[in-house]
């Protein structure tokens, strides 16, 4: 199954992502690479993309971040 295991940002509600990256950047959401992802964002860089994620530009790509 495509995508299996990798969840979707395009279209996720901005405070669904947001919350998401603040639990891998605490380790209350285990990982084994996207903790480390999510580190290097500040929490007004995972705003931004996480808002940006949830535009319908980036559903079909002719946005830009």
């Amino acid at each position: 199954m495509p995508g299996a295991g990798i969840g979707v940002l395009q279209g996720r509600p901005a405070e669904d992502t947001t919350a998401q990256m603040e639990a891998f950047r605490s380790g209350a959401r285990p990982a084994t690479l996207m903790n480390r992802i999510a580190r290097g964002f500040s929490p007004d860089e995972v705003r931004a993309l996480s808002a940006w994620f949830a535009t319908p530009e980036a559903n079909t790509g002719t946005g830009t971040p």
